[in-house]
């Protein structure tokens, strides 16, 4: 981690200017470096926010915005695709995370611990019709007996 962190602090930047300059970040205003020797270096940035330069095309979450299908037009059409896809057997649902909503393909394999050998007939994008497309591998017989299982009353 040292060895990583001299590399980034080159040309007698320090780490927070190298970040910053690796960033992209154009800054303006004044530096001060206050203590004694031995104490860390204190820093006083004043930006100026018009001379930050990102960029939009940079930036990761500019590919999943756009126009979606809806949602019943998606797992029709996904249902559809994965039969191109896969002998396995499968099925398709909307489920939400951290970053929202997006379409799960759920395909049942005996390859659980190791999805890398799974083998595809053809693969899938990672964005369907402008939804975020999840691939989930579950063991053989998971979608009949929990997905698609109707709901038992214990009474």
């Amino acid at each position: 981690m040292f060895i990583q962190i001299k590399k980034l602090c080159h040309n007698g930047l320090t780490l927070m200017e190298s970040l910053l300059k690796l960033a992209g970040v154009t800054m303006t205003g004044w530096f001060s470096y206050g203590g004694q020797a031995n104490l860390s270096q204190q820093y006083i940035i004043n930006t100026n926010l018009k001379s930050l330069q990102i960029k939009d095309e940079n930036m990761a979450n500019i590919y999943w915005t756009g126009e979606k299908a809806s949602k019943e037009e998606t797992v029709s059409a996904l249902m559809r695709e994965l039969a191109d896809c896969t002998d396995s057997r499968y099925h398709v649902r909307f489920e939400s995370d951290g970053t929202g909503a997006h379409v799960c393909a759920i395909i049942e394999t005996i390859h659980t611990n190791d999805t890398s050998k799974f083998v595809w007939k053809k693969e899938l994008p990672d964005k369907f019709m402008g939804w975020r497309l999840i691939r989930v591998f579950v063991p053989i017989g998971y979608i009949k007996g929990i997905i698609l299982a109707k709901e038992i009353s214990n009474d």
